[in-house]
């Protein structure tokens, strides 16, 4: 059976980390960036993201700008913690979008194959990233493209 395949069934069944090392390994690192930041600009797309998410998507589609993604991942992080500190529930959503977003620049960075790498595991993280988004978007979310997408 198809890696991606088996990857969504552990998805469907709630086995995300699995799911992300079994994507990680069917997805060539090459191709990572654009194959993540496809899945950002879905769940993105609806909401005010700091110009920083858009500004990733475009660098993790751009091999050239690859080694860019080190500097976004600081930028996202220094963002993430200060929305963690006065949470709200219309934030959620923006911090599944940015938790998001560090692990697609961490894997982007990765790929440009840049000193001082992120985790060899931040690929394995985007499902769970994927599912937390889907169950605090506030708005709908073609919960089918997104799921095409991320095992497509």
């Amino acid at each position: 059976m198809d890696a991606k395949v088996l990857a969504r069934d552990l998805f469907l069944k709630g086995e995300d980390l699995k799911a992300g090392e079994m994507l990680a390994k069917a997805v060539p690192a090459q191709e990572q960036p654009r194959w993540a930041a496809n899945l950002l600009e879905l769940v993105a797309y609806q909401y005010p993201v700091p110009q920083t998410v858009s500004e990733l998507i475009k660098v993790a589609k751009d091999p050239k700008k690859w080694p860019s993604a080190r500097t976004l991942f600081g930028e996202l992080r220094n963002k993430l913690l200060e929305i963690e500190k006065t949470p709200s529930k219309f934030e959620q959503h923006l911090v599944g979008v940015l938790y998001l977003a560090e692990n697609v620049a961490k894997l982007t960075y990765n790929a440009s194959g840049g000193s001082a790498p992120y985790d060899a595991d931040s690929a394995w993280w985007i499902p769970q990233n994927v599912r937390y988004v889907l169950e605090h978007s506030e708005h709908r979310i073609d919960r089918d493209r997104l799921l095409a997408a991320l095992f497509g």
